[in-house]
């Protein structure tokens, strides 16, 4: 194909205006870069720049006097566990059309399978404060410091194959041990959970060493005063019957706890524990939920136990860990079956409190392995 003299020189024209515009495009993001804040400086430049300085002379060393084997009750918490022994069974709204009440519940029950990894909080957070958190005249510095673990936990349903299933939970959260307290002395461990569900829960407590027959105790002793029963508590006077799923579904619908202590395993004499109990109903608890279902299913008194046990052989190895845990939170909705409550405007002590209960045994199927060299007893900086 032939061109004239003409258009020879348009092309030209056309391809130095395009280069040029390719060239004024690379200046405009190198500019644009150069005045973000310091995403590609050198970091000596980004402190130059923002007068960062050394802050060691106005608030102390910047190492604490802490470690990882300072996590004391969590420590062996790290690394991932899972167990497909899990039993969920909640209660949950059901509107049936018809004559009578509209309102109505439907039992949910569900053998599921879980996975939980824990992870270090790399630092040792320090919550500095006055004495006696005298906010006008103190009489001195008074700090709290906390070391914790991270987690994050998957639950899926066991389907009729017996294998995972549908996704039923997902969360994550901290576990924190308070190490050295402030004006907070009545907990030492707490755990921080966000549900998808809409709520966050606070729940602080203590937590106590046990051998393997101790730990069976506990588990009898919560049996027998139906701590953790999934029945609802305050009824009324209700409908001959009304309760007959949870009693048609097996004595380990109604007290879960029989199954952990099912699975707690024969080699309790070798077994050592560390017994955590959490509450929201304590001074510092809390459950916070979104609107919506804080207005459905009103959420209060969560309650947990775990149980960090250690099974060792004859010579002291460590044969496997295993975890066990049933925890347990009030569902509120549905009013009770009690005159005076049989109204559309009925106070929030009128609903009836449907226990939400799960219970699981996992083991752990890999150790953290992300401490240095050197071990876990290098000093955790400080996070203020």
């Amino acid at each position: 194909m032939l061109t004239s003299g003409g258009d020879i020189r348009a092309l030209v024209s056309m391809a130095l205006e395009l280069a040029l515009l390719q060239v004024a495009a690379v200046v405009a993001v190198a500019l644009a870069a150069a005045s973000e804040p310091g995403f590609l400086q050198e970091p000596s430049a980004a402190s130059a720049r923002h007068g960062m300085l050394d802050d060691e002379s106005s608030v102390g060393q910047q190492l604490s006097e802490y470690t990882l084997n300072s996590l004391g009750p969590l420590l062996n918490l790290l690394g991932t566990w899972e167990g497909n022994l899990g039993l969920n069974v909640v209660a949950l709204p059901n509107y049936v059309a018809g004559e009578g009440s509209a309102a109505d519940f439907v039992l949910v029950t569900q053998n599921y399978t879980e996975r939980i990894t824990f992870s270090p909080i790399l630092g040792a957070v320090l919550n500095r404060g006055y004495e006696d958190a005298n906010q006008c005249d103190p009489t001195g510095q008074l700090n709290q410091t906390l070391l914790g673990v991270t987690y994050t936990l998957h639950v899926h349903k066991i389907g009729s194959d017996g294998k995972p299933g549908q996704l039923i939970h997902a969360e994550n959260g901290q576990w924190l041990h308070q190490v050295a307290d402030g004006i907070d002395t009545d907990w030492t461990v707490s755990r921080m959970a966000m549900i998808p569900h809409g709520s966050a829960v606070i729940a602080l407590g203590s937590w106590a060493a046990k051998s393997g027959e101790g730990v069976k105790d506990t588990m009898e002793a919560l049996l027998e005063s139906r701590a953790y029963s999934s029945l609802p508590q305050n009824l009324g006077v209700a409908p001959f019957g009304y309760t007959d799923p949870y009693l048609n579904a097996g004595h380990d619908v109604e007290q879960p706890i029989r199954l952990l202590m099912e699975d707690l395993g024969s080699d309790v004499a070798n077994m050592d524990a560390i017994q955590m109990d959490i509450t929201t109903t304590g001074s510092g608890g809390s459950i916070g939920m979104l609107p919506n279902p804080k207005a459905q299913v009103f959420n209060e008194a969560f309650n947990a136990t775990f149980w960090i046990e250690t099974v060792k052989d004859d010579r002291g190895k460590v044969h496997y860990q295993q975890l066990q845990y049933v925890q347990s939170v009030f569902m509120d909705f549905k009013v009770k079956f009690v005159p005076d409550c049989q109204t559309n405007d009925a106070a929030m002590d009128c609903l009836i409190k449907w226990p939400h209960v799960q219970v699981n045994t996992l083991r752990k199927v890999k150790p953290f392995a992300g401490c240095p060299r050197q071990g876990c007893s290098s000093k955790l900086p400080e996070i203020r």
